[in-house]
């Protein structure tokens, strides 16, 4: 339910293609994929083992063995970081702008500050969390290079207004609610969910029963939600401020859902928060790098849209199944 963070655009320049011409896509690279598989493999030579890429149980195997597999299990990512890689260095040459290793440190300590935020440092050292997240050496150091040229193209574009410190100072410190939801693939859905609940059943039950969001095992239990959270849709943050508690409220439509929502508890400010003029020094950077993640993600989808891409067999099947 919480909004994408970025929204890659289509590899191929179909863009919005029918389900059907993906489908017959995919069966194309499938086809190639199938007719390029060849006998087992096995080693020629002394010569094969010493230039191998792998070997495995005594067999050595070429990287011409393994690319194919390589490319069908992480071509489409792949391929989409090369692409933004390409647009930005292009687009940083062309504005002459130029990123410094201070730049590229920098990033590798929002990094390790956006781990320990979410939780996903806990002790753990750089290189474990790079592991984690299946980033090696080689992606890890094109991803700062992305994320440092990214936030050099929209830096100036950056407006730190008293509405902006406002919002970061609700999130931060303002009334929360404990809430319970339930979404469903139809109206239809989530009016007999309604129905079930006026007819006894809990909205706990009804949620565990009915609802498809990640939240069901708990009965659609979730603490703590912010009206000024943007990773909820405008519609469930405005229900939070309306709905009384206990009460129910929905469906309300969301992009192809429908969500019904009860608050179960109303989390006031905390008595010691500062006033917004004392938080304003640690609101202000916060601002800064909501703004900056906003327009980096519309950069990106700015650059991707107009990359043009010619694709080997290998990198072929990946692409074209997208």
């Amino acid at each position: 339910m919480r909004a994408r963070l970025l929204a890659w655009v289509a590899i191929c320049s179909a863009g919005c293609a029918s389900t059907q011409m993906n489908d017959a896509r995919a069966m194309r690279g499938i086809e190639r994929a199938e007719n390029s598989v060849g006998a087992p493999h096995n080693p020629t030579s002394t010569a094969d083992t010493a230039a191998a890429a792998l070997i495995i149980n005594g067999t050595p195997y070429a990287w011409a063995d393994i690319i194919p597999a390589l490319a069908e299990a992480g071509g489409t990512e792949i391929v989409r970081e090369l692409m933004l890689d390409t647009a930005l260095r292009e687009e940083c040459a062309r504005r002459r702008i130029n990123i410094t290793q201070s730049d590229i440190d920098a990033e590798r300590d929002r990094f390790m500050q956006i781990a320990s935020i979410n939780g996903d440092a806990d002790g753990r050292s750089l290189d474990a969390i790079r592991r984690a997240r299946g980033l090696g050496p080689v992606r890890f150091a094109a991803l700062l290079q992305r994320t440092a040229r990214l936030r050099a193209l929209v830096r100036d574009q950056v407006v730190i207004s008293d509405a902006a410190v406002a919002s970061a100072y609700r999130l931060r410190y303002g009334t929360r609610y404990d809430i319970r939801v339930i979404v469903t693939r139809s109206a239809a859905e989530a009016q007999a969910a309604v129905m079930a609940i006026r007819a006894g059943s809990t909205f706990a039950d009804t949620a565990i029963k009915t609802s498809i969001d990640a939240s069901a095992p708990s009965g659609g239990f979730i603490p703590a939600v912010s009206p000024d959270d943007i990773a909820w849709p405008q519609a469930i943050r405005s229900a939070l401020t309306e709905v009384p508690l206990g009460g129910i409220r929905g469906p309300i439509v969301l992009e192809d859902t429908w969500a019904l929502i009860t608050i179960e508890r109303v989390i006031p400010p905390p008595s010691d928060a500062p006033t917004i003029e004392a938080a304003r020094p640690e609101l202000e950077p916060a601002v800064r790098l909501a703004q900056e993640r906003t327009l980096m993600e519309a950069e990106s989808r700015r650059l991707l849209a107009a990359v043009t891409v010619k694709a080997d067999n290998a990198l072929r099947w990946a692409i074209e199944s997208n």
